[in-house]
């Protein structure tokens, strides 16, 4: 459903496993999120990707949006 609303390039799901935050990423196929992941020690494929993080749900997110920002500007050379 991430995919589904109109103009979203891409979304994001979090889910707290212990110590660990796991992300997932989903595009609707312009952003590669499998980059995105690798910045996080994950990886995927160009449209549906994932990565876990041992950081508190709220710091994964923080960083997480952070990153997905700067991607989504052009900047996947800093992943």
């Amino acid at each position: 459903y991430m995919n589904e609303i109109s103009g979203a390039r891409v979304g994001l799901y979090f889910e707290q496993h212990g110590e660990d935050t796991k992300i997932s990423w989903r595009s609707a196929g312009r952003v590669n999120v499998a980059a995105i992941a690798g910045c996080f020690g994950g990886g995927g494929h160009d449209a549906a990707a994932g990565a876990r993080v041992r950081l508190p749900m709220r710091e994964a997110i923080s960083q997480v949006l952070q990153k997905t920002r700067e991607c989504l500007k052009g900047s996947e050379d800093k992943c």
